[in-house]
């Protein structure tokens, strides 16, 4: 054996362990300086590893109650893996985490595929947690959110809950990356958005709807939450609405138990709106079949009617009802002529009004209740 490999032995297997554990003491000494930090965090040890997998299987090794752990660069490549007692639910919401650090809960696996995301987007995960499912993954970005570092996209795949900190459409995410995730938007009053859409962006709203399309880069179609199809046997309530300037202008809350995504849409599934009467036995409309997301379809007359809340038909002029979205610039009723597509009509009175005479929005929403 060479003097070269003798010497390469030595420093690999004596001198590379000593420095890491001097570096890991030297880094579990700093918080135990900060006790306050340590006694809300639960920190039991620390040492200094080269990837969030080695943190992560740290974490499962160690003996004293780690629960998950919290990942500290130190330089490039060089990490300092915080072990901690508790979970991911008790972190201190006065925690403020370094710069570029991520939270790992215990036992989620496999997270190489994760750090491979993590090196192409350079956008940084913030934590690593355990999901059932999206909706859940999703729930605990809204929880997130009420920390010190916001929650801004997820990413769900093979019970891996990934919390970023960035947009999907931060400057560092590629296209082909946007296909995997979705940007956490505001809920509407507490409603989880599953579906939007703008007037005049060329959008078949129905034809979206149904074929689950998406845009991530206009932010319009279906949430990918809707991509697991047994999402939908959560959904208590459905919500349609428009809206102009940010404010709701219209909305119909459908209960969605036993439904599907096609037939939620219907005049006896209605809880509460802001149209009173818009189950009122007065109103009853003349062709039931048309109350639906489908509605009504002509292609003669380019006529496309979807999401259709109407009351009666009486000839063009008088045709009424509260509202309806225009998937086609019709060649049949004038008022639905020359429209941008697509276009949001809606009463703006609380009882159905003519067509001719209705207001138009600027956006369409569906969110739902779970």
């Amino acid at each position: 054996m060479s003097f070269l490999d003798v010497a390469g032995k030595l420093i690999f297997y004596i001198i590379m362990p000593l420095l890491q554990s001097t570096l890991a003491d030297f880094t579990f000494t700093h918080y135990k300086d900060n006790l306050l930090r340590l006694r809300k965090f639960g920190i039991v040890g620390a040492k200094v590893v080269t990837s969030i997998s080695k943190c992560e299987r740290a974490c499962i090794e160690h003996r004293n109650g780690c629960q998950a752990a919290n990942l500290v660069p130190i330089r490039k490549g060089l990490y300092s893996c915080e072990l901690i007692s508790d979970t991911a639910f008790t972190i201190p919401v006065d925690l403020e985490p370094a710069k570029g650090s991520v939270f790992i809960q215990k036992r989620v696996l496999p997270i190489k595929q994760m750090e491979h995301w993590q090196a192409q987007s350079g956008a940084g995960a913030v934590a690593i947690l355990k999901a059932r499912c999206e909706l859940e993954c999703q729930q605990l970005c809204e929880r997130y959110t009420n920390i010190t570092w916001p929650c801004q996209t997820i990413q769900y795949q093979e019970g891996n809950c990934i919390l970023y900190a960035q947009s999907i459409l931060h400057q560092g995410w590629n296209n082909s990356m946007v296909n995997n995730y979705w940007t956490r938007k505001l809920s509407i009053q507490g409603w989880i958005p599953i579906f939007r859409a703008y007037r005049d962006s060329g959008l078949r709203v129905y034809d979206a709807w149904i074929n689950k399309s998406i845009n991530l880069g206009s932010g319009e179609g279906v949430s990918p939450l809707l991509e697991d199809q047994s999402i939908w046997k959560l959904i208590k309530q459905v919500k349609f609405s428009m809206l102009s300037d940010n404010d709701e202008v219209m909305y119909i809350i459908f209960n969605a138990t036993g439904s599907t995504p096609d037939d939620w849409f219907n005049r006896d599934r209605i809880v509460q709106s802001n149209y009173n009467n818009v189950t009122s036995e007065e109103y009853i409309p003349d062709d039931i079949r048309m109350f639906s997301a489908f509605g009504l379809e002509n292609l003669d007359f380019k006529v496309r009617r979807s999401f259709y809340a109407y009351w009666h038909h009486e000839g063009c002029p008088k045709d009424m009802g509260w509202s309806v979205v225009l998937d086609e610039s019709s060649e049949f009723c004038p008022w639905e002529q020359n429209n941008t597509q697509p276009s949001f009509m809606y009463c703006s009175e609380s009882d159905p009004c003519l067509f001719t005479t209705m207001k138009f929005a600027e956006m369409m929403v569906i969110t739902a209740l779970f």
